[in-house]
């Protein structure tokens, strides 16, 4: 029996060859492919091969003594280790740095390693990895190819293979680069930490930047990266408002070794003072106090106070809104001025006023720039135009039929008999025709759909009301036959009219229409005397 008893093994591995009943074993080796000698019991072996360097075979013999000067030989075997899987050779690593940016990752590789068991710790005494007995089991350590650097950091690698086995112990130590930290400082000498890439400051700010003691700040005020030329020590500061600009594009890095961390920006804008601030609907002359007519669904925003941080919206006078502390209003609401650059907040819903007069005031807050000035503007809600009524509702009509139309609250109306009327300018209509008036008679001589509506301004329009209408022609009057004043005794007398139903008769009352048309009437007559014959057309709506 060989062992291993497969056909790898690993480099500088040892074989074996035994065999029961037996005192020793004998074998010999030769490399693959060439002659290999009979083995016989001439040896004291136990059958041990050991440093195996390449492909081996190996044919061996059981050995029993059976007398003071022999050995009885058993069954010669042969067996062949074709693949010798190397010893993983030296780690490697990704940087040859001792000092990194904190955050930086590492990574490990060995040549002809399966896996590799690692020890990482704070401390420079480490247990030494040991590889286990197959592919990525660790009996010391963790498996792994990559490690995080975020402080000193001491590690052990050794590459694993199996059944090649443990290559040589790798041992580095690391120390890390920090990011600075900024904080600012106000002239009244409050400091806050910097958690944004832009703040806004006053005159007189300060803004610093450190990392930990050992390691230097370096710093650039034109947004490039700077270098680790600096000899600065592990605290820098920068007054923005002496720089002569607007905005200052401020980067620092910490160093240590001649390497750098990572780059840390900030954008610091000097303060300006909050701008004027106003409403999208108001007076351009500031001295005009008069109010603003407006419609209830109206919308007003906020507008201008650039540099504002915030505002505070009241709909009452108010000599001041803003709090002497941030993100505080002392009357009104607070409104976010991100809500004011997308225009997304309607400053006050008018139709939910509980009075027809409102009065609205805001001011632009930033304790870092100043408050702006409160502005106020008074507004009179105007109702909207109400729907018009039509005096004749949709059916059959006679031709020529008056129909009136009213309204109230209404700058105008729009009138069209073939679309949808439209309120444009003031006084005008986009679509229709223009009646200046709350009240307006139409007389409707064909089949229409009539459409009108109210328009007023501010106040706003009111919907489209319509009638739909289908005229009836009124009956002609009726022609009798035969027209001649004498006729023989028995001639029938006929009524001829365009109309639904004729009726004739001696009397007038006789020549009366029905109230419906299927009750019917007398259509003609037979004379037995002389006689006064009276007809009459009769036309139904339905």
């Amino acid at each position: 029996v060989f062992l291993p008893s497969g056909r790898m093994i690993g480099q500088g591995g040892q074989v074996l060859a035994m065999a029961a009943n037996t005192e020793v074993v004998c074998y010999k080796t030769a490399a693959i492919g060439q002659p290999i000698a009979v083995p016989i019991c001439d040896c004291n072996s136990r059958g041990s091969y050991s440093n195996v360097q390449s492909p081996l075979q190996m044919q061996a013999v059981g050995c029993k003594q059976n007398s003071a000067s022999g050995y009885t030989a058993g069954q010669v075997g042969l067996h062949q280790w074709s693949y010798l899987d190397p010893t993983p050779g030296p780690i490697t690593v990704s940087t040859s740095r001792s000092t990194v940016p904190s955050g930086t990752t590492v990574f490990a590789t060995a040549p002809d390693a399966d896996w590799i068991c690692k020890e990482q710790g704070s401390s420079s005494v480490l247990p030494q990895p040991i590889c286990g007995k197959s592919v990525g089991v660790c009996l010391q350590g963790d498996a792994g190819f990559s490690f995080s650097i975020f402080g000193a950091t001491y590690i052990q690698f050794v590459g694993c293979a199996y059944p090649g086995g443990q290559g040589p112990l790798f041992t580095a130590n690391f120390d890390v680069v920090n990011v600075p930290s900024l904080t600012v400082t106000s002239a009244a000498g409050t400091e806050q930490e910097v958690t944004r890439s832009r703040i806004t400051v006053k005159t007189g700010a300060v803004v610093t930047m450190r990392t930990v003691a050992g390691q230097r700040v370096c710093i650039a005020l034109n947004g490039s990266i700077p270098s680790c030329t600096c000899l600065n020590s592990n605290e820098a500061s920068v007054i923005p408002s002496l720089q002569g600009t607007a905005v200052v594009h401020l980067a620092a890095v910490g160093c240590s070794n001649g390497y750098s961390s990572n780059v840390v920006f900030l954008t610091v804008d000097v303060a300006q003072p909050v701008l004027p601030v106003s409403f999208s609907i108001a007076r351009v002359n500031l001295a005009d106090t008069a109010p603003i007519k407006i419609s209830s669904d109206a919308t007003v925003y906020i507008r201008g106070g650039q540099g504002a941080e915030y505002f505070c919206l009241s709909n009452a006078p108010s000599l001041s809104l803003c709090g002497a502390t941030d993100s505080v209003c002392t009357a009104g609401k607070k409104v976010s001025s991100e809500d004011t650059l997308t225009s997304q907040f309607s400053t006050f819903a008018f139709r939910t006023a509980q009075s027809s007069e409102v009065t609205l005031s805001v001011q632009g807050c930033s304790l870092a720039r100043g408050h702006s000035a409160v502005f106020t503007q008074k507004y009179v809600i105007s109702p909207p135009a109400e729907t018009p009524t039509i005096s004749i509702p949709s059916g059959v009509i006679l031709s020529g039929t008056m129909v009136d139309i009213q309204t109230s609250g209404a700058d105008h109306m729009c009138i069209s008999l073939d679309s949808i009327p439209v309120c444009g300018e003031v006084g005008q209509c986009a679509v229709g025709s223009t009646m200046a008036a709350t009240f307006y008679q139409v007389q409707i001589s064909q089949d229409t759909i009539l459409r009108v509506v109210g328009c007023a301004s501010p106040g706003g329009n009111s919907q489209v009301t319509e009638a739909y209408y289908t005229i009836v022609l009124p009956p002609t009057i009726p022609v009798i036959t035969p027209e001649s004043t004498t006729v023989p005794l028995g001639t029938a007398i006929s009524p001829v009219a365009q109309a639904d139903l004729v009726c004739i008769g001696t009397t007038p009352g006789a020549a009366t229409c029905p109230p419906t048309v299927e009750q019917g009437c007398t259509a003609f007559l037979t004379l037995e005397s002389d006689s006064t014959v009276y007809a009459v057309g009769c036309g139904y709506l339905s």
